[in-house]
């Protein structure tokens, strides 16, 4: 329900394929997120739920803007504008969540169980926020619109191999007509001179 929000959200404020893009990196957040708690041995409780609540909206913060800043991005290729998105906007993500990190240190040395577990939940989201917004997504969308780029490249050829062979064919056509009556008006003065010749006679 919480990702329906999302993408629901993102199609007002982003284009189309940001919008996609950016709730399936929160999607796959969460299911990571899901294996850290297994491995770390965070059972489900109030805290971790949560925590793993709050984590969609944490997880969007370091997704959105790289997703923005590649949708608005003048560069040519797709590479290329995944380049200029980390450049504008990866500096800024990536200390967002070293701060955020940073404020969360002090939990992991409490006495409080409930508290190391937000801890251990905080850190798993930033961590994995971070690579998802830093390194998946601009993987994610430069494939995307390359394999997209190709794709259309692919079509315009076809048609313009079908419109050649076309062109190709109906000249050949037109070019075996014109002979065709060139040779039969041939015959015809052929014809011609022979009963000129016998009237003659």
């Amino acid at each position: 329900m919480t990702l329906g929000f999302v993408l629901l959200i993102m199609f007002v404020f982003t284009d189309n394929v940001s919008c996609v893009m950016v709730t399936l990196m929160v999607f796959l957040i969460d299911l990571n997120l899901l294996g850290v708690m297994y491995w770390w041995g965070v059972s489900v409780s109030c805290v971790s739920f949560v925590t793993l609540v709050m984590s969609v909206g944490l997880s969007v913060d370091y997704c959105v803007h790289v997703g923005h800043a590649f949708a608005h991005s003048l560069s040519g290729s797709p590479n290329e504008r995944a380049v200029e998105a980390l450049r504008v906007m990866g500096g800024s993500v990536l200390k967002g969540g070293f701060t955020t990190l940073l404020g969360a240190c002090v939990l992991a040395f409490s006495s409080s169980n409930a508290f190391r577990v937000f801890f251990k939940m905080l850190f798993a989201t930033v961590v994995l926020g971070l690579v998802h917004g830093l390194v998946a997504l601009p993987i994610f969308v430069s494939v995307f619109f390359n394999v997209f780029a190709s794709g259309k490249a692919s079509g315009r050829r076809e048609g313009g191999g079908g419109k050649g062979k076309g062109e190709g064919e109906g000249e050949g056509e037109g070019e075996g007509k014109g002979k065709g009556k060139e040779k039969g008006k041939g015959k015809e003065k052929g014809k011609e001179k022979a009963s000129n010749a016998d009237a003659m006679l």
